[in-house]
């Protein structure tokens, strides 16, 4: 009997000690965007919250690029990152690239038309 029972207090011991170190080591942190094509105007705002950006348990070392396109994707829209909103410069067609540090997650793409009043 003693013998059973030392074997339940070392089970009981290594089992607590294997789910504190999985609590420790597993990453929790989320990055959703909604990749649904946009039509904006020139001019037009859109901020993070109309593409339902969101970072739930965000990590200090995780960085995310909002202006991660070419030139000519910067040359269309622009992203103010004080006020976290990109603004419509030019008429035309691009796919915004959206970049994480964080190795889970692949480039966020949307696309993005740009009406500027021609047919």
């Amino acid at each position: 009997m003693r013998r059973f029972l030392m074997f339940l207090v070392v089970t009981i011991i290594a089992v607590s000690l294997g789910l504190t170190v999985y609590a420790f080591i597993k990453d929790d942190e989320v990055i959703s965007i909604n990749t649904t094509p946009i039509y904006l105007n020139v001019g037009q705002t859109l901020s993070l919250n109309d593409i339902d950006f969101e970072h739930i348990k965000a990590k200090d070392g995780t960085v995310i690029d909002f202006n991660a396109g070419s030139q000519t994707v910067r040359d269309h829209i622009e992203y103010n990152v004080d006020t976290k909103v990109f603004t419509a410069k030019v008429g035309g067609s691009v796919t915004l690239l959206i970049t994480s540090s964080h190795k889970k997650y692949n480039n966020f793409q949307i696309e993005v038309t740009i009406g500027d009043g021609s047919s």
